[in-house]
């Protein structure tokens, strides 16, 4: 019951991302790779919108000191900040992110939660391209509705889901089934990729700075 309650409320929550129950990796320590460069800090821009400050998210980037992957730290303006396990994996010639909450800020009165947090709000993995790009990398979520039309015609089988609405009221893609179905969905994506350019930052600006945040 508890699993049925948990993944009712993933669909309600996050339909617009490509959830998993599952993380997209069987074994952490062989699958998770380290790609150079990527370790710091990072001001992430909307590719349709290069002028526009509003749109702006800063990532830092750290390995983990006590097992595979990075800390992923997200911070956005007026925002709390949250921390993210992040495995980089390597599927045929394409990179992704596996990401699962590490921790958030306590409720702060004068914050907003982060954009971020919501997908991350239960327990479940998302999936993120990351490519390299001239002077740093792009980075984006993989959406439900690009993810479903690269896979409609896999087996359910093959790659076990759960949605959508009948109503058009919400279209979500939950994946539930193991990694290795997973890791099948990540080679067969043909959706969009990279929506924010990363730029690399000296320091956190002022603006991203939350009580209790690294910054």
């Amino acid at each position: 019951m508890t699993r049925l309650l948990a993944l009712f409320g993933l669909i309600l929550l996050n339909s617009c991302w490509v959830n998993s129950i599952q993380p997209f990796y069987a074994d952490a320590e062989a699958e998770s790779v380290v790609l150079e460069g990527l370790e710091g800090l990072w001001l992430g821009q909307e590719r349709e919108k290069p002028d526009d400050p509003g749109d702006q998210v800063c990532f830092e980037f750290r390995r983990r000191p006590d097992g595979p992957g990075y800390r992923m730290a997200v911070f956005e303006k007026d925002a709390l900040s949250l921390v993210l396990v992040a495995h980089v994996l390597q599927v045929d010639d394409r990179l992704f992110l596996d990401t699962f909450l590490e921790d958030f800020e306590d409720p702060h009165p004068d914050l907003e939660l982060s954009s971020l947090f919501m997908p991350h709000i239960l327990p479940v993995h998302l999936a993120w391209s990351i490519e390299r790009s001239e002077g740093g990398f792009t980075l984006g979520i993989l959406a439900s509705d690009d993810a479903r039309s690269s896979i409609e015609s896999v087996s359910q089988e093959r790659i076990p889901r759960a949605g959508a609405a009948d109503d058009g009221q919400y279209d979500p893609l939950v994946l539930t089934g193991p990694a290795a179905s997973g890791r099948e969905f990540l080679r067969g994506y043909r959706g969009e990729t990279g929506w924010l350019k990363l730029r690399p930052i000296a320091e956190l600006p002022d603006a991203y700075k939350t009580p209790g945040s690294d910054g």
